[in-house]
């Protein structure tokens, strides 16, 4: 495969997005972008000077096809088109790279580790490739390396724990901050006041060994504190367990 490749993206969505973006401006020729919502079909293929369709049976040959769809909607999606010896990858994180067994001989995963929203720029974003075969997953690995400097070769088991793994950090951990940012606001506080210590937090990522950077009243076993909590969520059942549950795994790690 060349090292820029020609590329035809399957959905216009955030991945997308920031995929079609990144290799257009690597040198890549983006040539066609197709998705259900053929606007933003329009917009994309705009932004990265491609080709947008209205039908998958309007997409030519490509080197690289990147389906970028719904989880539950890649096989659906695939089984519209015959890809020819096109190299195709799905890019989501827990999904099996079989579901695009049988509409090319050249197929894995392209799966970016990282939260990306539609127009919000991300610094290099790392990513996890897998293949078929050695060949496939070298040229996978090579068409990642194109735009980002942190590659991964995951089998698929290594991938579907990563992928668990990003959902704690990312996802609960996001809908944690949005917890104590709506507690905050309910009791007239301004959530701007924890911005830096969540900050802080995650910079503590750095040279791993977390639990031994793990502080708060449940790491001391400080049962006065943890009382005092207790009363302050009586009667929100839903933050109380939250904190009964996490104080239970960290006082057991701790």
């Amino acid at each position: 495969m060349d090292i820029r490749p020609c590329i035809s993206f399957i959905g216009a969505g955030n991945v997308a997005w920031h995929l079609a973006s990144r290799y257009h401006e690597a040198g890549c020729r983006v040539m066609q972008v197709w998705s259900r919502q053929r606007a933003h079909a329009g917009e994309l293929a705009e932004r990265v000077g491609a080709e947008a369709v209205a039908s998958l049976k309007e997409l030519v040959a490509a080197d690289v096809i990147v389906v970028a769809v719904r989880d539950d909607a890649i096989g659906e999606v695939v089984r519209q088109i015959d890809f020819g010896d096109a190299l195709v990858v799905h890019t989501a994180g827990s999904v099996d790279a079989d579901v695009l067994s049988g509409v090319s001989s050249r197929y894995g995963v392209l799966w970016p580790v990282q939260s990306l929203v539609r127009g919000q720029r991300c610094g290099d974003i790392p990513f996890v490739v897998e293949g078929v075969d050695e060949p496939t997953a070298a040229a996978i690995e090579q068409m990642a390396r194109i735009i980002s400097s942190h590659v991964y070769r995951f089998d698929g088991r290594q991938r579907r724990r990563a992928h668990f793994a990003a959902t704690l950090v990312s996802n609960f951990g996001n809908a944690i901050n949005a917890l104590a940012e709506e507690y905050m606001v309910r009791g007239g506080a301004d959530f701007a006041l924890l911005r830096p210590l969540i900050e802080t937090t995650a910079g503590k990522v750095a040279g791993g060994g977390l639990w031994d950077k793990q502080t708060g009243a449940a790491a001391r076993h400080d049962e006065h504190t943890m009382a005092a909590h207790r009363e302050l969520l009586a009667g929100d059942d839903e933050l109380l367990q939250l904190y009964d549950l996490m104080t239970k795994i960290i006082e057991k790690r701790c």
